[in-house]
């Protein structure tokens, strides 16, 4: 009786996942028609519901985005191209859009220029997928594998130490590569982007009596760096901080 109690969850639990499956792809061809048709807040209703459903995928984020653009929506336009560019930000018309809609901001930010060796290696660091930096590691381990079984069985002298050189290299680069997705990881996590979706004041302290340093617009990205209550502490690309109410931002993660 439990066997078939299983069964009979498994195949609720499958069928629900059809179903949100099926209700996914319904309203992705429905919005992919709206917007073709120019019927762009009819898009935006019609992939709102994909995400609602519990679906996320670069081509739902990137074509919401694309339908804020076309609304003139600056703030939701921008956060969702940056969820987009979380799953991969190299696509090339991703970049090019997300250009075309930091020109609507207001605010002008340069990016701050960092020294330093360590700011340099996290750079190369990020530069490359953490999904590179694992595979890499996993290729070396298991090279690592067959040139140790190689010393281990062969006969021959010089191809033996050959083996047990090539595994000391290899067992290195694996143990470093995998270093360098652990960095990878921890350098993401210490990331909190957010977008600015309401016209604010940035002031000195987390209090109505700071003094105001700054005002920032719809669409600016910023990096939350501390909480405390209902504030927010924010850092701007070029090196600025202060501390602004939470509900003016949005978090991308």
């Amino acid at each position: 009786m439990e066997w078939r109690k299983s069964i009979l969850i498994l195949g609720l639990l499958l069928g629900s996942i059809s179903l949100v499956f099926a209700q996914g792809m319904e309203s992705f061809d429905a919005a992919n028609k709206a917007y073709n048709e120019g019927k762009f807040q009819e898009a935006v209703n019609e992939y709102q519901k994909i995400i609602a459903h519990g679906a996320h995928s670069f081509e739902v984020y990137f074509n919401l985005g694309n339908a804020y653009y076309k609304l003139n929506d600056v703030a939701n336009s921008i956060y969702f191209y940056e969820k987009a560019a979380l799953i991969n930000k190299d696509h090339p018309s991703l970049q090019v859009n997300l250009a075309y809609a930091r020109q609507m901001t207001i605010d002008a930010i340069n990016q701050k220029r960092e020294n330093g060796l360590s700011t340099v290696v996290n750079g190369v660091i990020q530069s490359v997928p953490l999904s590179t930096w694992t595979l890499l590691s996993i290729l070396f381990m298991l090279l690592f594998v067959v040139s140790y079984l190689i010393f281990l069985f062969w006969n021959t002298t010089k191809i033996k130490r050959l083996a047990f050189g090539s595994s000391l290299i290899l067992i290195v680069l694996s143990l470093s590569t995998y270093a360098l997705a652990y960095q990878h990881q921890a350098l993401e996590a210490q990331e909190a982007p957010a977008i600015i979706f309401e016209n604010t004041i940035v002031k000195a302290e987390p209090n109505e009596r700071g003094a105001k340093l700054f005002e920032l617009h719809l669409g600016t990205k910023v990096q939350v760096q501390d909480q405390m209550g209902e504030w927010a502490q924010v850092q701007l690309a070029d090196g600025q901080q202060g501390w602004l109410l939470q509900q003016s931002i949005k978090p991308i993660k």
